[in-house]
């Protein structure tokens, strides 16, 4: 009772005080706003107490009040919750899928169509770009030939028109106050007048100096040029598009060029487009390689310059390329081109706030990068494109694209990229798309891609074979006994260290003098490999160096190379389960009559080399190696880690290490340029040493062996005794002649003890790996299966492999390690003779790595003599998403007769989801950047990846949960997931391996009470005792940290009374499972389940086996930015593949709960989300504000009210259901199909049809369904569900099985007419709002909403923290990002795969949009001629003339000079004399050159024009929008929005994009009396004003008169040429 009380007073206390601090800041806030008469609305003073004080502190900043908030503590939690929804029926579980539109040049009218069908996702799509002002030098030939098509020409257009831009430059501090918005008096408001006040900055603080303009650096003062970003998907022709800016900017008089890309090869394919546009000459005259320019100057006068990434960090002649490059640009006034083409190889950069790069060399930052970086803050005025159909994948990735403007001053992020950066973070993908959209909108950016019309995709799931899945469970055994080992060989490391750091600390002091335990332990520790080095052969020498290595290794290291080892040897077995499956799909594919490509990123030559070396040879016959069977790398890769954990101790004197240490001596060939032999080298090794240099090398190792140098005289005692001298043996021993066990209590014989022992253990251990099957190499498998190197055409990097070949005196087939690369051979022209004979058809199966993944075509194209069609089959899923886009653009590019077939091979690995996580991750990401929406990158949907995306903040959060539930050994809900079950086996062996652990605690024990076998006491023993291994500890610390939980204790009691009546399963952990005791084993899983024994509690056996405690997984914090699931799907490769299995179904069921509790909360990142319904239009014209004033007159801010029904009539129901049953592709598979961790048995017992849920919570009508299926081939998760009054939804296919036949909620209804007949019912009851209900859980299908559109881009984090004013929430909501496409029945159509429409949402075929060549050389015949007389020679004559030999340049006569010459001025902007018969004959080349346009779409006027700009340009206070406001009213009372808002004007588009500002369904109670729209524009209002913006009215009056003034000054010019004779 006293307690109660005295918590009722604390509280009483504390709602007191926290009372009195929200007046007293209330208080504060308003005399600050009073101070610089603001007004705050009074909702907000009214609500602190409720309100998010992060929000509001920067909503105050905004509004320009600086006010101190306290830690206000949180209000009691005495309301009652919102009531939730009876179900989440109506929830709408995934996104939908992403839908393109046909794509051509809005702006550009003339060119010829792209040779293949190309779209634009509908994101990009509802953008317009900004008007075409530039005009193309290009001649005639490369429009009307086709060299170049439309989409390429703007391409080219609107880079050349970027580059006559600047990017905002910071003003200089004097020019501050002329920079400032002029005051006039033609204003009518107080306000505004006030308003329009300039705003002065404070005084420098006392003491500081004030910066001079030479203070200045360069970068601070340069005016730097705004660039492009050319971001077509693979095959676009990107290579032609910037030769074509090439030969735009040569035209332009623009003669020094940059092109860098990521292969000398692709020097060629660019010089090959240079040509194919006519520029011949300059193609093989001024094009340069710079890897063989071998002077420190370059020296050519102009040209292009060509270079890779690789040797832009290069040195030639003690001069860095880089300084090459900008001593040959010639400093900072270079206007030229920088090409970075593929440009995704200078992603991995780190910038600081003044954009340098910073951390170089590192991971973060590579040299390539910061190379690039500096390149383009040295030459500022240069001509920078980007290039690449994958340039990020990542937001840090962004970091060279400097020259965009998306950071930096004048825009949001001023402070620079670390900003920016921040900024995507917190805002997600949807403000990555919004910020592709704002580049497009700027003309800065074009993503056009290929239509994937025609492409065929499937995922093949669970290829392993029974005999992969054994093998990978053996594997899995063993690494965990090799992990256990491991713990072990760091605890003596551990103490090595210590003992070396008590050593130094004793040496540091002078101290000499050692005691017997120390001369001791150095003894043993010091390194004495010390035969001389003739007595060792070369292999012999490197074996021993490699040995002193291993052991001088800290224990960290060894446990990095463990587990770096152990994710590329599980990884490896990954792949070779899959090439039986990749053999079958591809013969089957040759029979068809297709021809294949398999992909895959790695080799594994190093390994295999290695592994070549270690087996030696059966037989050695001119060079070449011959095996019975092949090798394998991946044994290679065990040894070595075992070498790690068990090097052997330093090798006594006399001794001959084992046969299995020391590698064959084979020529590796690592260079191409080495053709020495094996022999060769040797002899060339002992040549170059002398006696002396091998003396002084012993004595060196001598020296090592000491360690630290310690008297000789403290070593001498140790062999004082004549036994020890006499035991040295004087002739070599063999090591398995070493006595083991100790025959003297000295140093030098524990020495050869030790020595002995160490080489026993790891001669077994290498032969448990002997002993496991482990497959060859993947990629020599497959060559020799697929008809061997003369029917398979290999494109991979690697220099040697193994090939079957019948041995005549052996009389059978052996494998050969052979070379690969030639004689005087290039690995570049292998692959290109290999690419060749596949698009020949001299070969039908191509093998594609990562090395050929760029710039190589193996596309059907219409000009090479393969036209069979491609069956792209993806072995190994490639670490990154532009790396597969890479690799997958190979087979699918511009002028092909037939699109690819797709197909990937997952494995059963559950682990293996790890790697296809980070690839389906990057690619959403990468399609929201670089193509604004990130289901637009082919797609990770589409591609059949969406199921793995799991790297994300809500896969953390999953994992986070389920970690949780681990460490406290049972779960939180079993209700609320779908738990799996382990089979029986695993649970056996889970069983035992507790019951063993616990037996061999039970052996600790008190001395004086031995018969106490407490698992407690026996744990406080064991951790009392010093000698006890240290794999027992973890076993003991783990058991302990089980057995503390609530559940664990019970299970605790349970086993040892088990042990104590000899019930033990601790002998299966030796013997294994057997299922001759599967009665047995049953018998105690039922009764331990009983006690505890659940799968939380068994995970933790099972993350204890690959060296994890369940909190090494957890995060720091619920809103922590780190992730660990890469650390637990590395982890969870080294389990059992049925331990996987439970596991990874587990953590996916986590997942979609988490997900479905985000959507709840409305925190689920959609990206962009398309609007469905019956009908959806605009209520009106949008509201159009403008708040940049004269810095940006022409963007505005539209503000939409969109009306929406999204139900769904009868009739249209029964249309969806017909299409339905017609596809065979949306029904199931068979329902006998496996039911494995990807559930897709599931789906097939779910039958698409009508259900109806009749249950008694539904009063006024049944809840009718319109369940659809889609195909079982699909990984993707979810089911299509159709309601009457919320349209189509897709729902996740556990959820929908539950339903139908777990729960059985929903009943199917064969009648069809009775279900359409309760849908007319129920269509007709959701005719209310959405706010409203018409029954339980059963809302209405109409919905108003406000979508924020236009350029918003400038105002991202403005306007989310607006949004969340009134919030009481803990983190920043994010407003939606929607797609709103006006008519009726948008989005519900029946497929769900991509969809091509047009303008007015109508799927139409893109093939419709070709134009042929018959129908384009009809329109030049019938262009109009020249009737204009050639002989027309005035000022203003249009002339054409070769004046470069790089092509016809359009040019005009600008002067008749006094001789009867002419003057011409050309497109490059000089002047040249012509006389008339030259003038004549230009005037019939430019006649001719307007014909060959015109007949292209190009205007006559426009073909006309030599300068680099058309049209009119803007004055900067340009303004001709009418103000909302009356010109002569007063506007105090005025909302501050309208004084930034102007009056519509133009037609409403059909399709917008924006930010969707929730109403809340008018739950004002948490988010005061204004909507959220309210909050966030008259807060951007009220912001700009406190800035000193001006307002739309005063920039109206501002444009008035500048007009008065423009015509005073023509009325006044004129009279002066009146007056003049």
């Amino acid at each position: 009772m006293a307690s109660s009380t005295a918590s009722a007073s604390a509280n009483t206390a504390s709602a007191a005080s926290r009372e009195a601090l929200i007046q007293a800041t209330a208080a504060n806030i308003q005399a600050a706003a009073a101070a610089a008469n603001v007004t705050l609305p009074a909702s907000l003073m009214q609500s602190l107490g409720s309100l998010d004080l992060t929000a509001i502190q920067g909503y105050l900043q905004g509004m320009g009040l600086d006010v101190p908030l306290p830690n206000v503590p949180p209000a009691p939690n005495n309301k009652d919750k919102e009531k939730e929804k009876e179900n989440n029926d109506d929830e709408d579980d995934t996104a939908e899928a992403v839908s393109y539109k046909p794509y051509r040049p809005v702006k550009v009218k003339f060119g010829r169509p792209h040779p293949d069908p190309v779209v634009e996702n509908s994101t990009l799509a509802a953008v317009e770009p900004p008007d075409v002002t530039y005009s193309l030098a290009l001649n005639g030939d490369v429009i009307a030939n086709a060299k170049l098509s439309d989409l390429q020409l703007e391409a080219v257009l609107y880079g050349c028109q970027r580059h006559q831009m600047d990017l905002p430059k910071k003003p200089e501090p004097e020019e501050d106050l002329e920079n400032q918005a002029p005051c006039t008096t033609t204003t009518t408001s107080k306000e505004e007048t006030k308003l329009k006040t300039p705003v002065k900055k404070p005084p420098p603080a006392r003491g500081s100096k004030r910066k001079s303009p030479d203070a200045k650096t360069k970068q601070e003062a340069a005016t730097y040029r705004a660039g492009f970003m050319l971001g077509d998907g693979a095959g676009m022709g990107k290579g032609r598009t910037l030769a074509a800016f090439v030969m735009e900017n040569i035209m332009r008089g623009r003669n020094k060029h940059i092109w860098v890309s990521v292969s000398n090869d692709l020097y060629d394919d660019a010089k090959r487009d240079l040509r194919d546009l006519g520029l011949e000459k300059y193609a093989e005259k001024k094009c340069f390689l710079l890897k063989n320019i071998t002077q420190s100057r370059i020296p050519h006068e102009e040209g292009l310059i060509f270079s890779t990434y690789k040797t832009l960090i290069g040195n030639t002649r003690g001069t860095s390329r880089l300084h090459q490059l900008k001593e040959w640009c010639g400093g900072a006034d270079f206007d030229g081109l920088i090409l970075l083409d593929e440009c995704h190889k200078a992603k991995n950069v780190t910038l600081d706030a003044t954009g340098n790069t910073c951390k170089v060399g590192t991971a973060e930052c590579s040299k390539a990068a910061a190379a690039v970086v500096e390149l383009q803050n040295c030459l500022p005025r240069a001509r920078v494109v980007y290039c690449s159909a994958t340039a990020v994948s990542e937001p840090f990735s962004l970091g060279f694209m400097s020259r965009l403007g998306l950071w930096g001053y004048g825009t949001e992020h001023p402070s620079g990229f670390p900003q920016f950066l921040e900024s995507i973070k917190r805002l997600g993908c949807g403000a990555m798309e919004l910020h592709a959209m704002h580049l497009k909108s700027k003309g800065a950016m074009v993503a056009r891609t290929l239509s994937y019309q025609g492409c065929e995709f499937a995922a093949i799931s669970n290829v392993m074979n029974a005999e992969s899945e054994t093998i990978y469970d053996k594997s899995a055994e063993l690494w965990g006994e090799m992990h256990d080992a491991l713990v072990n060989e760091m605890a003596e490391r551990k103490d090595r260290a210590e003992y070396e750091k008590k050593l130094k600390w004793m040496q540091a002091r002078g101290q000499t003098f050692l005691d017997a335990e120390m001369l001791e332990k150095q003894q043993l520790y010091a390194d004495s490999d010390d035969e001389d080095d003739e007595e060792m052969t070369e292999a012999e020498e490197q074996a021993s160096l490699y040995r002193k290595e291993v052991r001088k290794r800290k224990a960290g290291t060894v446990k990095s190379v463990y587990w770096g080892a152990h994710q590329r040897f599980f990884r490896s077995l990954c792949i070779a389960s899959k090439v039986d499956a990749a053999i079958a799909e591809t013969k089957e594919a040759l029979k068809d009559g297709h021809c294949v490509i398999i992909g895959l990123q790695s080799t594994g030559e190093a390994r295999t080399k290695d592994a070549a070396k270690q087996a030696g040879s059966d037989k050695v016959e001119d060079g070449e190696l011959f095996f019975d069977d092949y090798i394998c790398d991946s044994k290679e890769g065990i040894r070595r880690v075992l070498m790690n954990i068990f090097p052997l101790p330093p090798k006594p004197r006399g001794v001959v290490p084992p046969d299995f240490l020391i590698t064959k001596a084979i020529d590796d060939d690592e260079d191409e340029d080495d053709k020495d032999d094996s022999a060769a080298k040797k002899s060339a090794l002992k040549a170059a040493k002398s006696p002396e240099q091998r003396a002084k090398s012993k004595k060196e190792r001598k020296q090592d062996s000491a360690k630290l140098g310690w008297a000789d005289s403290n070593i001498d005692d140790l062999f004082s005794s004549d036994e020890e001298i006499d035991d040295i043996p004087t002739t070599p021993m063999k090591w398995d002649e070493l006595p083991l066990h100790y025959t003297s209590s000295l140093p030098a014989a524990k020495r050869r003890t030790n020595y002995r022992r160490a080489c026993e253990k790891l001669k077994r251990w290498f032969e448990a790996v002997d002993e496991l099957e482990l497959p060859p190499n993947p990629l020599d498998r497959l060559l020799n299966e697929l008809g061997g190197p003369d029917k398979v055409a290999e494109m991979t990097g690697r220099k040697t492999r193994q090939v079957e070949r019948y041995h005549l005196l052996q009389d059978k087939i052996m494998k050969v390690f052979e070379r690969r690369l030639p004689e005087n051979g290039r690995m570049d022209d292998i692959n290109i003779e290999e690419r060749q004979n596949f698009q020949r058809g001299r070969k039908l199966v191509a093998i594609l790595s990562e090395a050929a993944s760029t710039g190589v075509s193996l596309q059907a194209d219409k000009r090479i003599e393969n036209q069979r069609r491609r069956v792209h089959i993806t072995l190994e899923l490639p670490w990154s998403a532009d790396k597969a886009i890479q690799q997958l653009g190979r087979s699918h590019r511009s002028n092909q007769t037939s699109a690819p077939i797709y197909k990937f091979l997952i494995s059963k690995v559950g682990g293996e989801a790890r790697f296809a996580s980070a690839v389906a991750r990057r690619l959403q990401s990468l399609g929201a950047l670089t193509q604004g929406d990130r289901r637009a990158t082919g797609s990770a949907q589409k591609l059949g990846l969406g199921e793995f995306d799991l790297d994300n903040e809500h896969g953390s959060h999953a994992l986070n949960s389920m970690i949780y539930s681990i460490e406290n050994c049972q779960f939180e809900s079993e209700k609320a997931l779908a738990v799996p079950e382990l089979p029986v086996e695993e649970c056996a062996l889970a069983l035992a391996k507790f019951d063993s652990i616990l037996e061999k605690l039970k052996t600790y024990r008190e001395e004086e009470s031995p018969d106490d076998d407490d698992w407690q006491t026996c744990y406080r023993v064991a951790c009392r005792t010093n000698d006890i291994p240290q794999s027992d500890m973890r076993d003991f610390e783990m058991i302990n940290r089980v057995f503390q939980t609530a559940n664990g204790r019970g299970f605790a009691a349970w086993r040892e009374e088990a042990l104590r009546d000899g019930e033990s399963c601790a002998e299966l952990s030796d013997k294994g499972y057997n299922p001759d005791d599967a009665e047995l084993v049953t018998k105690h899983l039922a009764v331990s389940k009983d006690h505890g024994f659940v799968l939380p509690l068994i995970c933790n056996i099972l993350f204890h086996d690959v060296g994890l405690k369940p909190k090494d997984l957890l995060l720091r914090t619920y809103f922590s930015l780190e992730t660990k699931i890469p650390r637990f799907f590395n982890r969870v490769l080294g389990w059992r593949i049925s331990c996987q299995e439970v596991v990874t179904s587990l953590f996916s069921e986590t997942m979609r709960a988490v997900i479905r509790e985000a959507r709840r909360q409305g925190r689920f990142d959609l990206g962009i989300r398309n609007l469905s319904g019956r009908e959806i239009k605009f209520n009106g014209p949008p509201r159009c504000f403008r708040f940049r004033g004269l810095d940006a007159p022409d963007e505005a801010i539209l503000l939409y009210n969109v009306r929406v029904d999204s139900g769904i009539p009868a009739d249209l129901a029964k249309e969806l259901y017909d299409d339905a049953m017609k596809d065979d592709t949306l029904f199931g598979s068979n329902e006998a199909e496996e039911d494995g961790w990807l559930k897709t048995g599931r789906r097939s017992q779910i039958s698409t049809g009508f259900y109806i849920d009749s249950r008694n919570s539904y009063k006024k009508s049944p809840k009718v369904f319109l369940v659809i299926n889609q195909s079982a081939v699909s990984l993707d998760k979810s089911v299509m569900v159709v309601r009457p009054n919320l349209g189509r939804r897709y729902k996740d296919v556990n959820e929908v099985y539950n339903n139908i036949h777990s729960w059985r909620n929903w009943k199917p209804c064969d009648d069809i007419d009775k279900a359409l007949k309760v849908w007319k019912k129920e269509f007709d009851l959701a005719d209310i709002p959405s706010k409203e209900y018409y029954q339980s859980s059963c809302p209405g299908r109409h919905s108003n909403m406000m979508i924020l559109s236009g350029q918003i881009q400038p105002y991202l984090d403005a306007i989310v923290s607006l949004y969340n004013v009134g919030s009481t929430r803990k983190y920043l909501e994010i407003p939606g990002v929607v797609r709103v496409q006006t008519g009726e029945n948008v989005g519900v159509a029946l497929s769900n795969e991509v969809e091509v429409v047009d303008e007015n949402g109508n799927k139409m075929d893109v093939d419709e949009e070709c134009t042929s060549d018959d129908e384009f050389e009809e329109l030049l015949a019938e262009s109009p001629t020249a009737e204009r007389d050639v002989d027309y020679l005035e000022v203003g004559a249009g002339v054409a003339w070769d004046i470069a030999g790089n092509g016809l340049s359009r040019g005009q006569i600008v002067q008749c000079r006094p001789d009867g010459n002419f003057a011409v001025r050309f497109v490059n902007g000089k002047s040249y004399k012509f006389n008339p018969n030259k003038t004549k004959k230009g005037r019939e080349y430019f006649e001719s050159e307007l014909k060959k346009l015109t007949a292209a779409g190009m205007d006559v006027k426009l073909a006309s024009v030599i300068s680099e700009t058309v049209g009119h340009t803007h004055h900067k206070s340009h303004f001709t929008d009418e103000p909302i406001l009356s010109i002569e009213g007063d506007t105090d009372a005025a909302p501050a929005e309208q004084r930034y808002e102007v009056k519509f004007k133009g037609e409403i588009p059909k399709s917008i994009v924006g930010f969707e500002l929730a109403n809340f369904h008018g739950n004002k109670k948490y988010r005061g009396e204004k909507e959220p729209w309210e909050h966030v524009i008259q807060g951007l209002a009220m912001r700009r004003a406190q800035a000193g913006e001006l307002t739309t009215r005063a920039l109206h009056q501002l444009a008035k008169c500048e007009e008065q003034v423009n015509k005073e000054q023509a009325v006044l010019s004129s009279k002066k040429k009146q007056k003049t004779p």
